[in-house]
């Protein structure tokens, strides 16, 4: 059975994590060698008023990462270092790591943030997936803010449904 945990850690051990600093950096990524640098740091350990960070597991196995920090402008969280493993990718692992983040942010922020410097994030969707993986994709170039009101729940709805469904 292909067992999907997301949990919120408040101490990460980062030694458990490598097989996703190795994995990533194959990939062309740098943010989880600088997610492990800076936590062991103490610089970023998402410890701050409205932050967290969650591990996923599969199997026992750590297969995914996401943060959740507060932005530089008031009011707004920052979604960070989101990462899958390749063999992972495809069981819905992003979209439960990023429900998680939402999920906590709605407690902190009004607004909630994920900027990139890779707009194109080397996904691939195919089908009525990939329509919704470019709209969502698009609104992301150029490291722009994907954000939403929590004040306004509908909106709010209608955007995370549209990123969940192409992270799916």
């Amino acid at each position: 059975m292909n067992e999907i945990t997301i949990t919120k850690v408040n101490h990460l051990e980062t030694n458990k994590i490598m097989q996703l600093v190795e994995e990533s950096t194959l990939e062309g990524f740098r943010h989880l060698k600088r997610l492990v640098s800076d936590y062991e740091a103490g610089t970023n350990r998402f410890d701050k008023d409205g932050e967290a960070l969650f591990i996923a597991t599969q199997n026992g196995d750590i297969v995914g990462v996401c943060g959740l920090n507060q932005d530089p402008i008031a009011g707004n969280g920052r979604v960070r270092r989101l990462y899958v493993l390749p063999d992972a990718r495809r069981f819905g692992i992003g979209r439960l790591l990023m429900e998680a983040v939402i999920t906590e942010a709605k407690n902190y922020y009004r607004m909630l943030v994920l900027k990139t410097d890779n707009p194109a994030g080397h996904l691939n969707f195919e089908g009525a997936a990939n329509v919704q993986a470019h709209q969502f994709l698009a609104s992301l170039l150029g490291a722009q803010l994907l954000a939403r009101s929590f004040r306004d729940t509908s909106r709010f709805d209608m955007i995370a449904d549209g990123l969940l469904s192409a992270l799916t």
